[in-house]
């Protein structure tokens, strides 16, 4: 049950660095966050339940790392408006 519980997390984790822009912010993070995620997965699959739980545990630091990254680059560094063409 743990590591249904933390892989759901992770998911969760994952969905809201997606929204916030983490392949283009923190893209290194992000996509550790995502593999890490599917590894975890292909774990459960086969009841590897303690190795799952571990690689969901990895996801989610991951995640966690590239949600403070986004939100560290949009206080550096906000999006600017488009320059207009002439």
């Amino acid at each position: 049950m743990r590591a249904t519980s933390v892989i759901g997390d992770a998911e969760a984790a994952v969905a809201r660095v997606r929204a916030a822009d983490g392949e283009r912010l923190a893209p290194y993070e992000t996509i550790s966050a995502e593999l890490y995620l599917e590894k975890a997965r292909e774990q459960q699959g086969r009841a590897q339940y303690g190795a799952a739980e571990d690689l969901a545990r990895q996801s989610l630091r991951f995640a966690r790392e590239a949600a403070e990254r986004t939100g560290e680059v949009r206080r550096v560094a906000p999006e600017q408006p488009a320059p207009r063409a002439q």
